[in-house]
């Protein structure tokens, strides 16, 4: 059973003045989003159960990444749930990452800690794709993709894409090493940022990188080259760091623990200006660790606190935001361990806590936020302008695509920064073409360091992911859904067997608890005043699950002081240890969870929900040892409940 927990720095005196500085910071004002819930896939009780990594994907879905997940649904810890937070079933990855992700803009998967090559990537269905293939021997702790779709790797390793490479390179987009790249580090590098003009930012705890000394914090050139222009001055803890770029240039770096900074204070946050020289019109207000970090585009910054485990928003200044602020709560050290903001403003919050603003949620959940996101998409038939501002998150760098067809899609280039937005000039495409914008989110994270894109679109309307054909059990939470573009407004109808649906006016078609009726063909069409587009067909299938009784006892034996016996399971379900004093019994009496923790053996996850115990298998057998009852004839059975 795999437990994760992330390292935490000794305490330091710093955190004596916690419960005063937070106090004009902790004044709960967010509210829990209704409509998304994810809530009944983390109902297992398990040890260090929760939610590591939350990633939103272009299109609205979301992968989640942990410990906890009912395993009849996300039976590795590492799945798909649609915007409303149902389970898309669709997606079967084969392994849990464990490492860095990067969702891409084609739906792939970029997934630090495959098995056996410890770098992977994945289609959009979570299979594996074959035109991948990164050789390597060791852990990854970031990745980054550049807009030329190569990939930048940090870890601790000595192979990188079949060659010898130490703890930091660049790889092509099938996994090969990128020899044209001064590559190698002697120490980690944690955290990557890739600036408008090519240019890389990294951070961690190293001496050199590409053979060239520089210390923790450092910005090279496209071609692994040191950039001398850039000298930071910055000192501390940067082993876990993480940095982000902020839309005028400066850079706004977090640290694992302190971080002292040019005048020799300390503080969990800084702000460097584009040179690498301390900004000295930024100072934090937050005297507590900062364990996450999220730039808005108005330059207003979301921030996850550890003591307590909160989330606050800063103004582009460091001051506190007084209108923005939720504690999470319920449980016995309520931890916030993940957070990204959607494109929409609204922020994914995920950990170990049983409440969340007020509200009881369970590990995860979604907080509407206090400000509006702003996006706007325009093509004048030569420029292409995608402006950004409010709550939607700040993007690294962004790419232009135009397409004639909807389906057959041409690079216009990368653009450029302009006040508030985004700028390519010269473009040569009829007036009347699709054209879409991606962005690099790049989130500054603690241990599970994900970046995923935004985007935006005008034009015709297109599909970008279809809908999935997928098998879901009855009686459970089933949607579809699909990625589509073009010039909003947009208008979407879900046909069921060639008929349009009641309610599926939306592009997520919201089934409730999937029945024998619902099997069948979807599609979706959308049309917007330039015309319509017809998705590709989706099945549904509905099955039956096994249905509940006895297990089969598969094997006894006698011992010392007792019986033992075991029984063969089917990993996800429910079973329940029962006795009697006779086999005419009409009522067998459950044997409470107390009992049995001493006696149990095996992979499960005990449970106790509305005084129902039960085990959950997280394998394919369980053993119970039973001492014998003083003086009197027992009887045993496992039962399997639905």
């Amino acid at each position: 059973m795999l437990v994760r927990a992330r390292h935490r720095p000794a305490f330091n005196l710093w955190a004596v003045a916690i419960g005063v500085c937070l106090t004009a910071l902790v004044s709960p004002a967010q509210t829990i989003d209704p409509s998304f819930s994810a809530s009944p896939l983390l109902a297992v009780s398990v040890i260090g159960a929760a939610v590591w990594a939350v990633v939103p994907q272009m299109g609205g879905s979301l992968l989640v990444e942990g410990q906890g997940f009912d395993p009849r649904q996300i039976y590795n810890g590492f799945g798909r749930l649609y915007s409303n937070g149902v389970l898309d079933a669709s997606f079967q990855a084969p392994y849990m990452p464990l490492g860095a992700l990067v969702s891409q803009p084609d739906g792939k998967l970029l997934a630090g800690g495959q098995p056996n090559f410890d770098l992977g990537r994945l289609n959009p269905d979570g299979t594996p794709d074959t035109n991948f293939d990164c050789q390597m021997d060791g852990l990854v702790y970031s990745l980054m993709l550049q807009p030329d779709g190569k990939i930048l790797v940090g870890g601790k390793f000595t192979t990188l894409g079949g060659e010898a490479c130490t703890n930091f390179g660049r790889i092509t987009s099938h996994g090969n090493l990128d020899t044209s790249f001064r590559s190698g580090s002697v120490g980690m590098v944690w955290s990557f940022a890739v600036q408008p003009d090519g240019k890389i930012l990294a951070a961690g705890d190293f001496t050199s990188l590409g053979g060239q000394p520089c210390t923790n914090l450092a910005r090279l050139n496209s071609d692994g080259t040191l950039d001398t222009g850039f000298s930071p001055r910055v000192s501390g803890d940067l082993g876990g760091a993480s940095l982000s770029l902020q839309g005028d240039g400066k850079i706004l770096l977090r640290g694992f623990g302190w971080l002292t900074n040019a005048v020799g204070e300390g503080t969990p946050l800084i702000r460097l200006n584009s040179d690498g020289s301390l900004d000295t019109t930024f100072e934090s207000a937050i005297n507590d660790m900062v364990t996450l970090a999220e730039l808005q585009a108005d330059g207003e910054i979301v921030v996850v606190t550890e003591f307590p485990s909160a989330i606050s928003r800063l103004n582009s200044g460091g001051s506190p935001d007084s209108s923005f602020s939720t504690v999470a709560t319920g449980s016995t050290a309520p931890d916030i361990q993940c957070m990204a903001l959607q494109d929409d403003g609204k922020i994914l919050v995920g950990g170990d806590f049983g409440a969340l603003a007020g509200d009881s949620l369970q590990r995860i959940g979604r907080l509407d936020n206090t400000e509006t996101a702003t996006n706007d998409l325009a093509f004048d038939g030569s420029t292409v302008t995608w402006m950004r501002g409010g709550s939607a998150p700040e993007v690294d760098w962004v790419r232009f695509e135009g397409s004639t067809n909807g389906t057959d899609w041409m690079a216009l280039g990368n653009a450029v920064r302009i006040a508030g937005g985004w700028r390519l000039q010269g473009v040569q495409l009829p007036t009347n073409s699709a054209i879409r914008a991606f962005g690099l989110v790049n989130p500054e994270t603690d241990v599970h360091r994900a970046a995923y894109f935004v985007h935006s679109s005008v034009g015709p309307p297109f599909i970008f992911t279809q809908p999935a054909s997928q098998t879901v059990t009855a009686d459970t939470a089933a949607a579809l859904s699909a990625g589509v573009g073009g010039s909003r407004p947009l208008r979407c109808q879900w046909l069921f067997n060639g008929a349009s649906t009641s309610g599926g006016t939306n592009v997520l078609l919201s089934l409730g608890n999937a029945q024998a009726a619902d099997e069948g063909t979807y599609n979706l069409t959308v049309t917007n005043l330039y015309g319509g587009v017809n998705s590709g067909a989706a099945v549904l299938t509905v099955t039956n699950p096994p249905p509940p009784g006895p297990a089969v006892i598969s094997g006894t034996k006698l011992k010392g002081t007792g019986i033992e016996f075991s029984w063969n399971t089917i990993w996800g379900f429910k079973y329940q240890v029962q006795s009697a004093t006779a086999l005419s019994q009409a009522t067998w009496q459950q044997i409470s969870g107390s009992d049995l923790l001493p006696w149990l053996s095996g992979y499960f996850a005990y449970q106790n929900l509305q005084g129902v115990e039960s085990f959950t298998a997280l394998g394919s057998s369980l053993t119970l040892s039973v001492p014998f009852a003083t003086n009197q004839e027992r009887f045993y059975r496992v039962v399997r409940l639905p």
